[in-house]
């Protein structure tokens, strides 16, 4: 199952793929094609919940 975390750009949502172990943090399009991985994140962090992602323009 993956989790929105919010839009990358007009095409690209970014999500967390909470079926992989370690977690991913990937960039999909459209139509739910992962074109790039930003981090694995492992289990255990994520299960905290104390993980904030933060992102700037570059």
């Amino acid at each position: 199952m993956s989790r929105f975390i919010g839009w990358y750009n007009d095409a690209h949502v970014m999500l967390v793929d909470e079926t992989e172990d370690p977690h991913r943090l990937v960039i999909a399009d459209m139509k739910g094609k992962v074109v790039r991985v930003l981090a694995d994140i492992p289990r255990q962090e994520y299960a905290t919940g104390r993980l904030m992602m933060r992102f700037t323009a570059s």
